[in-house]
């Protein structure tokens, strides 16, 4: 039965996550277990999320810097959220624009230069079907 119970609440409500590298220094280190809240309807910019992502086959932790509505300009390798500079490198010479759907994410890790996140192919854009939890 205590089986049965720490299942369903981990399934439906909290579970821990071990954070693996360094992309989220300096808010979270390697190996620090987070507590991961499973009801995450109202996640929000500057949420830290739990994901899924298929390509790398891994569960990753970013933070959300762009939410559905959103436009990102990627101009002179910045950012720019709604015409707003952030201090989010971009790599290479590629000048577009992107408008985030209703259930689009873009999110990064906090150490930029050591981050795989929606900057990269193997990441891109993350729906909200893949987000697992919230972090607190």
């Amino acid at each position: 039965m205590v089986v049965y119970i720490a299942y369903y609440v981990s399934a439906n409500y909290v579970q821990l996550a071990l954070i693996q590298g360094d992309s989220m220094l300096p808010s979270y280190h390697n190996m620090q277990i987070v507590l991961v809240g499973r009801q995450y309807e109202d996640v929000q910019r500057n949420d830290v999320v739990l994901f899924e992502c298929e390509t790398l086959d891994a569960v990753l932790v970013k933070r959300i810097v762009a939410i559905p509505g959103d436009m990102l300009t990627i101009c002179d390798e910045k950012i720019l959220i709604n015409g707003v500079a952030t201090d989010i490198p971009w790599e290479g010479e590629e000048n577009r624009t992107l408008l985030l759907s209703s259930n689009e994410f873009f999110v990064v890790g906090d150490n930029y230069s050591a981050s795989i996140d929606s900057r990269s192919e193997e990441v891109g854009i993350v729906s909200i079907e893949k987000i697992i939890g919230k972090v607190y």
